[in-house]
């Protein structure tokens, strides 16, 4: 189904209404986060593509609490896998890695910091405040991204994979752990 002019659809993702096999693509960004039941949300988008259809879809894994109502869950990069394990993994990496995380961390932290003495326009001032200091740590990603390390640490993913008939054992996910696995402490 392709669609020839603007439409705008509000829908739920878990329920979408379209039938079997409409669509050759499906991109879903920065949206899984935010659906009460993502793996319902995601069997929804294996009904709707066609035979060899693919989907795009990006999570956040290390980010603070956004869209605060409606802000459920997070997925480690195996985590996005198994939830699309109704899909062919083409490819599944870090968007943001752990310089970004780093950042996103400090910028809270120091947001946490100055509210904390019930300063009623702390949070506000300090995030801008914030991002004004430490803007450059995002740009050492650069360096860091593709490293194994920041797998493990990543602030986002992206996952492409194709709709397939067949799931992915657990054992086959566990296989594709890229990172280091190493905690700091």
């Amino acid at each position: 189904m392709y669609l020839t002019d603007a439409r705008m659809l509000a829908a739920d993702l878990v329920d979408v209404p379209f039938s079997d096999a409409s669509f050759d693509a499906v991109v879903v960004q920065g949206v899984l986060e935010h659906v009460i039941d993502p793996q319902r949300a995601v069997d929804e988008i294996h009904r709707v593509l066609a035979p060899g259809g693919l989907v795009f879809s990006t999570t956040p894994f290390v980010l603070g609490v956004h869209l605060p109502v409606h802000d459920y869950t997070r997925f480690s990069r195996l985590g996005l896998i198994r939830l699309f394990r109704r899909f062919t993994p083409l490819e599944c990496d870090v968007i943001e890695g752990a310089a970004v995380s780093l950042a996103y961390s400090i910028a809270y932290f120091w947001m946490a910091f100055w509210s904390s003495f019930g300063w009623r326009g702390g949070a506000t001032l300090s995030k801008y405040a914030a991002n004004y200091l430490i803007f450059w740590l995002r740009l050492l990603d650069a360096w860091v991204r593709r490293s194994p390390v920041s797998v493990d640490a990543a602030s986002s993913y992206y996952y492409i994979g194709r709709r397939s008939d067949t799931t992915l054992a657990d054992r086959e996910i566990a296989a594709m752990f890229k990172g280091v696995g190493l905690c700091p402490w």
